[in-house]
Order: structure tokens, then C-alpha cells, then sequence
């Protein structure tokens, strides 16, 4: 009963995920000069790392996965206009390779379990994880051993 009554009910999230500028993003705090000609300090700005679309493996996924970096080093996965069938113990990867319905690939970073099937959410990215090799994001069911949705992440 446990595992079929997760299957039809949606679990909706509406986080306020961080948002990132460009690869091209002013990343300290050099200074700018306002129309007074005054030196005023820039905010540090979070920078879209790497982002990608959801592709469907073994049911219907949609939505965009980025990386973004806040000031400090601090990195998350954000999910948006994320959706896919609901499911038992659907968790988020980070993985080195292409995600298919039986596998999530060889080396992979588990970010935790997915907080929802449908919505906006976002998930640390443990310090060492290698972001030039771990290039996939993966919804992955543990239960049945079953991708159900996989973005390949590009430079932004």
C-alpha cells in the first residue's frame, strides 16, 4: 500500500531557489563607479555553473537542472519548472554518466531524497564533489532500481 499510494499522489514543493547570473557574472567585490563617479562596492553574485533539461527515462520528466556557486564556494543543484510521476524513495544524483531506465551510472553523488515530484527545489552540493566529472543530474528510484529522469549538464 506504501509504495502504490506514493505513485498517485503529488508531492508539490515551492522553494525559493537561488537564482545565477552568467558565466560572465562579477564574482567579488571590485568596486563600480555610479554616475557620481563614486567608487561603490558590487554584491557578489551567485554564477550559473552548468545547467541542462530533463529528458523522460522511464516516465515522463520535465523541467531545468542548473549548478550554481554563491559567493563563498557554496554549490546546489537547483530543480525549476521541475515535474515527474511520483514515486517510493526517489532520490537526486549527481552522476558521471548518461543515466538510462536500469542504471545511474558507475560513480555518482546522492544529494538526498527529491522533495517533490512537481516544483521548484533546490540541493547542496558536497564540497568535494567533482563537478567537471559529475555532469548528469539523475532522479533516481531506489525501490525499483529505475531512472526516471536524467539532465546532461553544459557549460553555461
Amino acid at each position: 500500500i506504501y509504495l502504490g499510494a506514493e505513485t498517485f499522489i503529488d508531492d508539490k514543493v515551492d522553494e525559493d531557489v537561488v537564482t545565477a547570473q552568467g558565466p560572465g557574472a562579477v564574482r567579488g567585490a571590485e568596486g563600480a563607479r555610479d554616475q557620481g563617479s563614486r567608487q561603490r562596492p558590487v554584491r557578489p553574485a551567485n554564477i550559473l555553473l552548468s545547467r541542462g533539461r530533463f529528458e523522460s527515462l522511464e516516465h515522463e520528466t520535465t523541467g531545468v537542472a542548473q549548478v550554481i556557486e554563491a559567493p563563498g564556494g557554496r554549490r546546489v543543484v537547483t530543480l525549476t519548472r521541475f515535474e515527474t510521476d511520483n514515486g517510493p524513495d526517489l532520490r537526486v544524483y549527481l552522476s558521471t554518466a548518461d543515466a538510462n531506465q536500469d542504471s545511474a551510472g558507475e560513480d555518482y553523488v546522492d544529494l538526498g531524497g527529491l522533495k517533490g515530484n512537481v516544483g521548484d527545489q533546490q540541493y547542496e552540493i558536497p564540497g568535494g564533489a567533482d563537478l567537471q566529472r559529475l555532469t548528469k543530474v539523475v532522479v533516481w528510484c531506489r525501490a525499483f532500481s529505475v531512472g526516471f529522469g536524467g539532465a546532461s549538464l553544459r557549460e553555461a
